[in-house]
């Protein structure tokens, strides 16, 4: 890949640290996406030591687009999506985390969503089956005291908040305010980046 490909609608970066048990899941939930033909997807390690790393290459080997990145050393969620974004192609990044699956239109509704309303940043509906905790509805802000304000359905806030989320940013946005804030090694990352839009 390089900088002229203009097929790649969005580069999806995971950062992975001993992920083993949902890899597979993770992979083929975007090996299944609508508009796979047009995504890249950019696998960066943080040095795994449970075969993570090798799982994920294997799964990866034939995608024309699949690409791998070892980082060499745990540089924590920013350092690592950073590392991911300074190779991606994709006129979109969509960070994601190994232990999440996608619904099989996710990335194409991101991409109309986004392209439709002119926006530079979209979140996805993040859904977990197991709890109902404000993870599960994602947030669009905070109130006074700075606690997470749920959304309504279809809630089209101007200011995007999604912690404990993903981000679905176009490229040239993300390089314009100059990616993750590699001083959050993990947690609190994304709400930096959500202030700094």
């Amino acid at each position: 890949m390089n900088e002229t490909d203009t097929s790649l609608l969005v580069s999806v970066v995971i950062v992975n640290y001993n992920c083993k048990a949902w890899v597979a899941r993770c992979l083929e939930s975007l090996r299944e996406q609508t508009i796979y033909d047009r995504i890249e997807v950019i696998f960066t390690d943080n040095i795994s030591r449970d075969g993570s790393d090798l799982q994920a290459q294997e799964l990866m080997k034939d995608w024309p687009h699949g690409v791998f990145v070892q980082t060499g050393a745990n540089l924590g969620f920013g350092g690592g999506a950073n590392r991911g974004a300074a190779v991606a192609c994709g006129k979109f990044l969509f960070f994601l985390n190994p232990d999440v699956w996608l619904e099989r239109d996710c990335l194409e509704r991101l991409v109309a969503a986004a392209k439709e309303n002119g926006y530079g940043v979209a979140g996805p509906t993040v859904l977990n089956y197991n709890d109902d905790s404000f993870q599960s509805k994602g947030v669009s802000g905070f109130d006074i005291f700075g606690l997470a304000i749920n959304p309504r359905a279809a809630d089209h806030s101007h200011r995007l908040f999604s912690p404990c989320s993903f981000f679905f940013i176009r490229r040239d946005l993300f390089k314009k305010i100059g990616g993750w804030d590699d001083h959050f090694f993990m947690y609190g990352e994304e709400m930096d980046l959500a202030w700094r839009i």
